[in-house]
């Protein structure tokens, strides 16, 4: 689990959507990772202690503190905005898989491929997905670390951004409004039931969560030290940009396909997950433990909701704005107002204990 959060986490800054922090943190994208990892951890938090239970997922929690009605309201909106996530991810990456090895390939047979790729595997289940991620885990780092080893070779100390890059008061407001940009934290509370004690569940959660964004915030860091702001928020794949730069001489010059080819199978690996993780969602939706059958469907969804974007641009624009910026109050409010019913419930319960066991020592 600590393989698969990682891969989930730090694969976010291989496509596109690391734009995102680097067009809002301007200079200090880093920092901006950092605000907003930690607000995001402080909103999940309060929710922890529920998961002590082996057995009991997000949705089981979500059915037995809120209802069934509510319950499924609220399950329907993580769903709907896992599928967007699962769309525009989609999206980016074919559009840098088309930069980067296809550029003259219809992009709709991409999609096909890339939609039957990341679905197949999960009819194997966890096990099989979790060995992937174990051995994508390897593979991703020592790419990131040679990456980052490279890239400091070529950094000038002149690009050191200011520290807190367009301000103190606007880095906390983007923070907030994109915490969203670590949402897919909450699939790990999916995962549960596959944890076998709390202990293991609870350090695998955070060591593999802040990790991840002390990694994020590191490569953004190296990357502005060497594509300086406001260069870097002109290029559309940071990733492959920063690739780029690695010259080793006349017999390796095209170093950025060895790292395109370890980002694709990463990119594949995270939907692998984002693919589980939703078909897991429309099982719980409906009662059922056979999730085998949404597999299909929720490929489907993600084949032709990622045709719609017109552009690189619309899909970034559409991730940032509506996908965070819109979405955070969901974001913000589905672990806090769980955490805070489950306490208020307990402390009811512990204080009806307590005024029945006076009433009967009185008695």
């Amino acid at each position: 689990m600590l393989a698969i959060s990682m891969v989930i986490m730090v694969g976010k800054i291989l496509d596109p959507s690391a734009d995102i922090l680097i067009h809002w943190g301007h200079g200090a994208a880093y920092l901006l990772a950092l605000l907003s990892g930690a607000m995001m951890l402080l909103c999940v938090l309060p929710m922890l202690w529920l998961f002590r239970q082996p057995d009991k997922s997000l949705f089981d929690h979500l059915f037995e503190q809120f209802g069934n009605v509510i319950g499924s309201i609220v399950g329907l909106l993580l769903l709907l905005a896992l599928l967007i996530d699962i769309c525009t991810t989609l999206r980016l990456d074919v559009h840098q898989i088309e930069v980067a090895f296809l550029p003259t390939t219809s992009p709709i047979l991409i999609v096909m491929i890339y939609v039957a790729a990341m679905s197949l595997p999960v009819y194997f289940g966890i096990e099989g997905l979790g060995r992937s991620n174990l051995i994508m885990f390897v593979l991703l780092f020592i790419t990131l670390i040679s990456l980052l080893l490279f890239m400091l070779t070529r950094a000038h100390l002149s690009y050191m951004p200011p520290v807190l890059g367009p301000g103190l008061p606007n880095l906390l407001q983007q923070g907030v409004l994109h915490l969203g940009f670590f949402a897919e934290m909450l699939l790990f509370f999916i995962f549960r039931p596959y944890l076998r004690t709390y202990r293991e569940f609870r350090w695998s959660f955070l060591t593999g969560y802040i990790a991840s964004v002390l990694w994020i915030a590191l490569a953004l860091f190296v990357f502005n030290l060497v594509i300086p702001y406001p260069t870097s928020d002109h290029l559309m794949y940071p990733f492959l940009e920063s690739a780029k730069i690695v010259y080793f001489g006349r017999f390796i010059q095209h170093i950025e396909a060895v790292y395109a080819v370890a980002w694709v199978a990463s990119s594949l690996i995270r939907l692998n997950i984002f693919i589980f993780a939703a078909s897991l969602l429309c099982a719980e939706l409906l009662r059922t433990a056979n999730y085998r059958r949404f597999i299909a469907v929720v490929g489907a969804i993600s084949f032709y909701g990622s045709l719609i974007p017109p552009s690189i641009m619309s899909d970034l624009s559409f991730k940032d704005i509506v996908s965070m910026q819109r979405s955070f109050l969901l974001y913000v409010s589905i672990p806090l107002a769980l955490g805070l019913v489950a306490y208020i419930r307990k402390w009811r319960q512990k204080r009806n204990g307590k005024t029945g066991q006076a009433l009967q020592n009185q008695a």
